[in-house]
């Protein structure tokens, strides 16, 4: 029986305060989409082993992209916080980023209670497809959050999770690109 994938060793050089700044979060969020596209694909079903390294992956680029989003609304601006970045974004992105905030914090972190994994069959010379979408949110929650439930009702429920995790791709770039840090972070593979 072979043994477990060989992955490649990632080596991360924390800032000298101790602290991932706003680019390890993105590398740390940006490897965790890719494992989760390399996972997608066809043959992929309910029950298989790459179903489960999918939602792995998702669900760790989802709590990056959680940490990511407080780091910029709460933390210090030499770590690559910036409290006012959402005055960058289009009222598009800015409802993605509500939206996704309001449902970690009514999911807390249990992400598979908001999505699911939507499989079509393959037919008329199509392979099958697997798209994980976002589903419902519980009924209550502790947070009083009318603004973040109606942007998740409108932006996210029942449409395919990569299409928010690309607008977070797209916003987090550009906040790096306006907010460049001195180099601190090395990565290195092996």
């Amino acid at each position: 029986m072979p043994g477990p994938a060989k992955r490649a060793a990632i080596t991360l050089t924390l800032t000298d305060s101790g602290y991932f700044d706003i680019r390890g979060l993105v590398v740390g969020f940006e490897q965790a989409i890719q494992r989760f596209e390399a996972a997608q694909g066809p043959g992929l079903s309910k029950a298989s082993a790459p179903r489960d390294r999918a939602r792995e992956a998702l669900f760790e680029a989802l709590n990056w992209a959680s940490s990511i989003e407080l780091l910029l609304r709460t933390g210090p601006s030499a770590r690559g916080g910036d409290h006012s970045w959402e005055t960058n974004l289009s009222a598009s992105e800015a409802d993605i980023v509500d939206a996704i905030t309001h449902a970690r914090g009514a999911v807390h972190h249990q992400w598979w209670s908001a999505m699911g994994l939507h499989v079509v069959p393959s037919g008329a010379g199509k392979p099958p497809s697997n798209t994980w979408i976002w589903i419902r949110l519980p009924p209550r929650t502790n947070r009083n959050d009318p603004d973040g439930r109606q942007a998740y009702e409108r932006t996210l429920k029942g449409r395919p999770v990569i299409e928010a995790i690309n607008v977070l791709r797209k916003v987090f770039g550009d906040e790096l690109a306006r907010n460049p840090l001195p180099e601190r972070l090395y990565i290195t593979t092996a």
